[in-house]
């Protein structure tokens, strides 16, 4: 057995695990199929070293031949008993032809015709009408600069390994692990507990990312420096884990 390759699919299947038992009310189609493919190529690998080892062969023992059983006794002979065919049943009476009755022609006024005219024109427009644009309110920046922009701007995700770890989540509060948070918590909110707890709280108010991006730059990023170099990774991945939320 390939030890080496076994090895790394029980890693990926405890990664995968650890990212689904994170969330267990938010697991995924994708998750689930990815971990089946992770099991299933675990276990051919088992199979493979089953398959080459020494089949034990034992010998048959001779069976005597079974004993044939006692003929059947014969069954009595059943008397025949002749019946008189049923008489047919009557036949149905006669339907009577349907009778034509022409449609009834009925006068609309004018004024019913116009307002039909106007519920078609709302449910079936024409099609020669040109529709009217949707307004969208343009996105405010992100105040701070161009810094802080690029700090909160993300890229779409290609990769399936990138698609899994953008799936949505529904609490802030309960999206990191003890290690993660603690870490979170000394590295960008200056090692303060209760401003990380008010501030995972108040992003999950939100409606949108746009909001909370808002909120994030202004009373959180530039107060803490986000932007310093040091700080700078592990802000865009806390940031990344924030967008989870509104996805």
């Amino acid at each position: 057995m390939d030890f080496q390759k076994t090895k790394l699919l029980l890693d990926k299947v405890n990664a995968l695990y650890k990212s689904m038992s994170a969330d267990p009310n938010q697991v995924a189609d994708i998750e689930r199929d990815l971990m089946r493919n992770y099991l299933r190529q675990l276990y051919e690998q088992f199979m493979e070293e089953s398959s080459s080892a020494v089949t034990t062969v034992t010998p048959s023992v001779p069976v005597a031949p079974p004993t044939p059983p006692p003929p059947p006794a014969p069954e009595p002979a059943l008397e025949v008993i002749k019946s008189e065919p049923a008489p047919p049943p009557p036949a149905p009476p006669a339907e009577p032809a349907p009778t034509y009755t022409p449609p009834r022609i009925i006068e609309v006024p004018d004024s019913v015709k116009e307002i039909n005219e106007e519920v078609q024109e709302v449910f079936n427009p024409r099609v020669d009408r040109e529709p009217e644009p949707i307004y969208q309110a343009p996105t405010p920046p992100i105040p701070g600069g161009d810094d802080m922009e690029e700090l909160f701007s993300t890229s779409e995700a290609k990769e399936l390994s990138e698609k899994l770890s953008e799936l949505p989540i529904s609490d802030l509060t309960k999206a990191m692990g003890l290690n993660e948070r603690i870490f979170t918590i000394n590295e960008l909110f200056g090692g303060d507990q209760q401003l990380f707890n008010n501030t995972m709280i108040r992003l999950n108010q939100f409606s949108n990312f746009s909001e909370a991006s808002q909120y994030l730059a202004q009373e959180v990023a530039g107060k803490q420096n986000w932007t310093k170099k040091s700080k700078k990774k592990k802000a865009k991945e806390f940031i990344k884990l924030v967008k989870r939320r509104y996805n």
